[in-house]
C-alpha cells in the first residue's frame, strides 16, 4: 500500500507481495522521492525503521496523516490469514 506526502513529493510504500505466492509477501518499507519527477529524478530508497516491525502482508490498507507525518497500516492478509492490527510509522516520508 503506497501513500502521499504532497509537500516533500514523496511516496511511501509498505508491504505487499514480490511474487505470486505466500512466500513472496514482505513488510518492506520504501520511500520514492521526488515522486512527480518534477525537480530531477525520482529515486527508490529502502528505508529500516527502528522498533518491532509488523509482519509481512498484503491486501491492507493504508492512510497518510499530513500534519504529523504518519502512515497508518491497518489489516490485511499473510500466509496464515487474515489480520486485524493496527500500525504507525512516524516520519513516513523518510525525512
Amino acid at each position: 500500500m503506497a501513500v502521499y506526502h504532497p509537500a516533500s513529493q514523496r511516496a511511501t510504500i509498505f508491504g505487499g507481495a514480490t511474487g505470486l505466492t505466500a512466500g513472496d509477501i514482505v513488510n518492506e518499507v520504501w520511500v520514492l522521492s521526488d515522486a512527480l519527477g518534477q525537480a530531477g529524478t525520482a529515486t527508490w530508497t529502502q528505508t529500516l525503521p527502528v522498533g518491532s516491525a509488523p509482519a509481512a502482508r498484503w491486501f491492507h490498507t493504508a492512510v497518510y496523516h499530513r500534519t504529523l507525518n504518519r502512515m497508518i497500516v491497518f489489516g490485511g492478509q499473510t500466509s496464515l490469514g487474515r489480520l486485524n492490527d493496527v500500525w504507525v510509522l512516524t516520519r513516513a516520508n523518510g525525512q
